[in-house]
């Protein structure tokens, strides 16, 4: 499923709640760069939060991150996508700067690709990612707010091998 095609789908499912006046909650979409042990990338973040309480909303997480390291002089390209669900707890929506936090685990998935003299190969892992982090909004109107930033920590395991990630995200939030 492409960029365009997910975030209209968040979009359009917020929309609908709202029309039958049944969930509140909010869409983020935006930038993210994402650190891993051995690359730096960068792509979007997405995520879909449905209201429990004013201040605590369940979340679906999705990213996908793209870029090139080299290795032996060869340049490998790498991608990395998640679906991340969880929790998260902030200050309640109606005030002009909302911090909050979060907590999110689900599926990761890197994949690996080369190309030398003319022959591409390519390869992907599924794991499980495990992590949390926090962020700031700063509110623009009632449905609209900028997130600042959010920053997320997270402890993968792929193939029996645990690693570490580091995401920054920045973007728009639609609150429904």
């Amino acid at each position: 499923m492409n960029r365009l095609t997910f975030i209209a789908t968040l979009v359009a499912t917020a929309s609908l709640g709202t029309a039958f006046g049944q969930v509140h909650g909010d869409v983020f979409a935006g930038y993210s760069f994402l650190h891993t042990d051995g690359a730096n990338t960068h792509g979007w973040n997405a995520s879909f939060a449905p209201e429990v309480t004013d201040r605590l909303d369940l979340v679906m997480d999705a990213a996908g991150h793209y870029g090139s390291e080299d290795v032996g002089g060869t340049p490998v390209d790498v991608d990395t996508h998640s679906l991340l669900f969880g929790l998260r707890y902030g200050s309640p929506k109606r005030t002009p700067v909302r911090p909050f936090v979060h907590v999110l685990a689900g599926l990761l998935r890197v994949g690996v690709g080369v190309s030398v003299l003319g022959v591409s190969v390519s390869d992907a892992e599924w794991g499980f990612s495990l992590g949390g982090g926090g962020g700031v909004d700063l509110r623009l109107s009632d449905r609209l707010a900028l997130r600042l930033v959010q920053a997320d920590y997270f402890s993968t395991w792929i193939a029996e091998e645990r690693g570490d990630l580091f995401r920054l995200s920045t973007g728009l939030v639609i609150r429904f």
